[in-house]
């Protein structure tokens, strides 16, 4: 069931265009991600939806209704700020109820659900302390559990993780996962950090210059890009350009880098022999040999360079004048492979991805 939709929506800053036409449909207690770079249009959109920002066009619906004209504190939606904004002169329990006071909620009763909120997001125990007394990550906690204490239809997050350290990040991550597994409330939270999209969405729209690029599930995201802005900004890819020489059947295209480098794919490619496209593979999906193989694709290449990354190994050579780098993961057995080594990369037919330049 569609909970929350977009329909053409727009929103201008004078000659700005921040979102262009955005058309996107939420399902009940479905987490997406909107990610993407600063200026995209993520955040503005998430504060259309939560009504702090008017639009210029198009509609917004919760369950089947139009809700431009509602204002922010009655469209039952929670936000979680960047910034926290939390009152420093408040206590926990005043931060978290104040959404409870400002409805008339009965003394007794607020006092039961920010209990109920804190043990919600773990951190029972606090409602006495004031938010200079507690840690980023719990602060964090605080305005979540903020968000959650009147029970919302949905809840919006915007960059939940960007202020804490990367030990917390991780635990927060986990820490969300675990909360929207229990909750299953219908969630959208805005992002630039790619992992966090992938780890903690059903579905991912990429944002850029105010429309989505791509939306999909992670894998998706991650696998098959659709635009070059969307391989771009989600990991990272050897792009190769090169001229189409061949498209066969099932998919079966090769590409020409430079003389005698020829790379194959079988993901297909809908244009003709002789356009310029640009050819793309993830450094994982790379292996180094010392011998070839009968790899779909393998070349030999010198390495160049080794940067060692503790959990990853980066080699960087170079295939037909572009380099590229290759990552190794660090098992504890090390290829014998110095600097200045020859050796082979390759990779299978499927990892070349290819779009038009």
């Amino acid at each position: 069931m569609i909970h929350v939709e977009l329909q053409s929506v727009r929103k201008t800053f004078g000659s700005v265009v921040a979102v262009n036409g955005v058309n996107l449909s939420i399902e009940k207690g479905e987490t997406l991600a909107l990610l993407g770079p600063s200026g995209c249009g993520k955040t503005t959109t998430l504060n259309m939806i939560a009504g702090f920002l008017d639009l210029d066009d198009g509609n917004i619906l919760i369950n089947g209704k139009v809700i431009n004209n509602v204002p922010p504190n009655k469209r039952n939606v929670g936000m979680v700020f960047q910034n926290y904004a939390l009152f420093p002169h408040l206590r926990v329990y005043d931060n978290v109820g104040f959404g409870l006071q400002m409805r008339k909620v009965p003394k007794a009763e607020i006092t039961e659900k920010v209990k109920r909120a804190l043990d919600m997001v773990r951190l029972p125990g606090v409602e006495e302390r004031y938010p200079k007394q507690l840690s980023g990550g719990q602060q964090q906690r605080v305005a979540l559990a903020r968000a959650l204490v009147f029970n919302p239809d949905i809840l919006l997050l915007d960059e939940p993780l960007s202020n804490l350290d990367a030990k917390l990040r991780e635990e927060m991550r986990l820490e969300l996962m675990d909360l929207r597994r229990r909750l299953g409330i219908t969630s959208i939270f805005v992002t630039h950090d790619q992992e966090e999209a992938l780890v903690l969405s059903d579905r991912v729209a990429v944002m850029n210059a105010g429309v989505i690029e791509q939306l999909a599930i992670p894998t998706e995201i991650y696998e098959k890009p659709k635009t070059g802005f969307v391989a771009s900004f989600i990991g990272e890819f050897n792009k190769m350009a090169g001229e189409v020489a061949e498209i066969g059947s099932g998919g079966a295209v090769k590409v020409k880098i430079a003389e005698g480098v020829v790379i194959k794919s079988n993901q297909g490619y809908g244009g003709k022999v002789g356009d310029k496209v640009q050819v793309m593979i993830r450094p994982e999906r790379m292996r180094l040999s010392l011998q070839a193989t009968a790899s779909d694709n393998s070349f030999p290449v010198k390495v160049e360079k080794i940067a060692y990354l503790g959990m990853v190994i980066r080699y960087y050579i170079t295939i037909g004048g572009v380099r590229c780098v290759v990552f190794v993961a660090n098992r504890g057995d090390r290829l014998n492979i110095a600097t200045g080594a020859d050796v082979h990369v390759e990779w299978d037919n499927e990892h070349s991805l290819i779009a038009g330049l």
